[in-house]
């Protein structure tokens, strides 16, 4: 009976993790990245896996291919990564298995499953969820490479190690982690050394043509667009992130759980081979990116999800070591590990996060009258309010008043663009990156009257009604 259980317990997770990313897959609204990420890949912008300044070229095709046969509907967009998410639960286990025991397995696959943050980039229509997986799979690849040997094995890491930079452009990162993972977990007996050492040197050359545009860029230290964190921040943001997801990270306390896990390794004098390995895998990109974002600032924590996996198997391996110890103590752990996961996955399904534009294109559409114009503030608005509304409803772009466009100019522009219609729907979202002086709404309420006022994640919606003695557009 114990022994069925446990046969069945792998194959549980997996539905478990199927699930929790199923309720609530279309619970947030598209925000503008995953707009995007459906108009490239129907646009066929890539036109070339060594597309110039274009990350995650093969991600972008292999969408076009999915979306070709599901359709752009939110929740058939979002299954893409729900499976690539569904799928990365049985790798960890084996991962685990491999590295410690079945019974880590086990574990890490429960975290995995039941995982706020994985979860919830397996309900986002992007890149991220596919990185976890692949990084997780190639991390395997490279484990039975360095334990059975054999040509098609090693051929197999490569190929899909090759991958990883052509779904994010900083996928590479975990190449120079495996080798540090590697010369950590063995550093005397160095196992397959000769065809390690070929393997990524072979590595090297499906990169050179992302390199090519990628180090100049890099060395020039271009705007990224990102903030400078230092390295105590970065950790903090990922320590909270990767433990209790998008919402529940806000209070820290909630943490104590996954530390007592992690505490567990300290359980025996030394740390084993299997460890050493996940360290370094989970230390070496963070590390990078730090060394990077001095010059170029590129962190965001979502970038590092090819290194998530290896934190939950090591928070699994001190879960083992507790068990060891006392096997009720062991479950307790874990228990409350996964009680804090699921109240992440909870609250993420419970407060609308992503900019509210489904929302707003309902308001819009059901009160539309003919003589209705749509501003929007930023433009970039446009294809988010296009992919809820469909296009051809008439809209006015918000100007770029942030490089000393005065409030006079500003009512000019207005006021040509508003003059053949009557009321008008303001769509605000990020208006500050186009206007932070507010010049858009101000002219708004000062030549109409405001009929209503909708506050959405954020956006907001103002509806309004142009007067009669609106100023007459300037000659």
């Amino acid at each position: 009976m114990i022994r069925s259980a446990r046969r069945v317990l792998p194959y549980a997770l997996v539905l478990a993790a199927l699930g929790l990313r199923l309720h609530g897959l279309t619970f947030q609204s598209l925000w503008r990245d995953e707009v995007d990420a459906i108009r490239f890949a129907q646009a066929g912008s890539v036109t070339s896996l060594r597309q110039l300044g274009w990350n995650g070229p093969l991600y972008t095709w292999l969408l076009g291919l999915w979306l070709d046969w599901t359709g752009t509907s939110e929740f058939a967009a979002r299954f893409s990564s729900l499976l690539a998410g569904v799928a990365l639960t049985p790798v960890v286990y084996r991962l685990g298995a491999a590295l410690s025991s079945r019974r880590t397995g086990l574990a890490a696959a429960a975290l995995a499953a039941m995982s706020a943050y994985l979860t919830w980039y397996s309900q986002e229509l992007k890149m991220y969820s596919l990185l976890a997986l692949l990084g997780a799979a190639s991390t395997t690849l490279l484990l039975r490479a360095l334990q059975d040997g054999g040509r098609k094995r090693w051929s197999g890491y490569v190929l899909l190690t090759a991958t990883l930079p052509y779904v994010h452009v900083l996928g590479v990162l975990l190449i120079p982690a495996h080798a540090l993972a590697y010369l950590l977990a063995w550093p005397r007996s160095r196992p397959k050394l000769r065809p390690f050492a070929l393997s990524l040197a072979v590595l090297v050359i499906p990169y050179v043509p992302l390199a090519a545009w990628q180090a100049p860029l890099l060395l020039n230290a271009f705007q990224t667009g990102h903030p400078y964190y230092p390295l105590p921040d970065m950790l903090e943001i990922l320590a909270r992130g990767w433990t209790l997801g998008i919402v529940a990270s806000a209070d820290a306390r909630l943490m104590a759980p996954f530390a007592l896990a992690l505490a567990g390794l300290a359980l025996r004098p030394r740390l084993d081979a299997g460890a050493r390995f996940l360290i370094g895998w989970l230390t070496v990109p963070v590390l990078l990116v730090h060394l990077i974002s001095l010059r170029a600032p590129v962190f965001t924590d979502r970038y590092l999800i090819a290194s998530l996996p290896a934190l939950l198997l090591l928070a699994a391996v001190g879960v083992e070591r507790v068990s060891r110890r006392s096997w009720g103590a062991g479950l307790l752990v874990l228990a409350v590990t996964l009680a804090v996961q699921l109240h992440g996955i909870r609250q993420q399904t419970s407060y609308s996060i992503k900019t509210d534009t489904r929302s707003a294109a309902r308001i819009v559409q059901q009160q539309w009258q003919e003589g209705d114009l749509l501003l929007l503030q930023i433009p970039y608005l446009r294809y988010s309010m296009d992919y809820y509304l469909g296009e051809g409803y008439p809209i006015l772009e918000g100007p770029f008043t942030n490089y000393g466009m005065s409030p006079e100019e500003a009512g000019r522009y207005f006021s040509v663009g508003t003059q053949a219609h009557q009321r008008v729907w303001l769509v605000l979202s990020e208006a500050e990156m186009w206007d932070h002086r507010g010049l858009t709404e101000a002219w708004l309420r000062q030549n109409a009257a405001i009929l209503e006022e909708w506050e959405l994640a954020r956006l907001r919606l103002l509806k309004a009604e142009l007067g009669s003695d609106a100023p007459a557009p300037a000659d």
